[in-house]
């Protein structure tokens, strides 16, 4: 998290510009841990803060080949990465998912959603063990992030709701004195994980 506090200041505003949630920033924590590995260093041919493979990265405007690796240049790769959110995003619809893309890659999470007819969206597969727990421990990230889960940053409110969320869609009921943490949930009548 100390690494991703010293970037953030570089990183943000990237995001902000494109319209994507800051609250993705937390992704390298689980990628790379905010290091910048080589492909030599990281598994299966991925690099840099983002862990792209060579062709998504190629894709989304980076420079990979034998003299010059772009997925290194911190700045570079986090426009790529956001671009890549901004795409999933448009193609899935809402953040959980364009989450669970970037980690299993888009296609197996089409697939996934058509096996399970629509039926209760990626926060369903998570539950059936159909989806790894990715999704969730980056949603656990964003919330610690905020200050845990009791003080979450709030950037939205429903209208009538003591619940409070973040860009992410985040829900957390405010804390009282003597009960549990809070159980996530998404406002967009997705149930998450009980």
């Amino acid at each position: 998290m100390q690494r991703k506090r010293e970037l953030h200041p570089q990183l943000a505003p990237i995001f902000r510009v494109m319209g994507v949630p800051e609250e993705l920033l937390v992704i390298p924590i689980l990628e790379s841990s905010y290091l910048n590995f080589s492909e030599e260093e990281s598994l299966g041919g991925s690099a840099g803060l983002w862990q792209f493979q060579a062709a998504t990265a190629r894709r989304f405007g980076l420079r990979v080949d034998e003299t010059v690796d772009e997925r290194l240049d911190l700045l570079k790769s986090t426009q790529a990465a956001a671009s890549y959110f901004q795409y999933l995003h448009s193609k899935f619809g809402d953040w959980h998912s364009v989450i669970a893309a970037y980690q299993i890659g888009e296609g197996a999470l089409e697939a996934r959603l058509r096996r399970s007819r629509g039926d209760g969206g990626v926060w369903s597969l998570v539950r059936k063990g159909a989806l790894p727990d990715y999704l969730p421990q980056v949603m656990a990230r964003v919330m610690l992030a905020q200050g845990g889960a009791y003080f979450p940053l709030a950037t939205r409110s429903e209208p009538g709701s003591r619940k409070r969320g973040t860009s992410l869609g985040i829900a957390v009921d405010p804390p009282r004195i003597g009960r549990k943490p809070a159980i996530l949930s998404e406002p967009l009548d997705l149930e998450v994980a009980k």
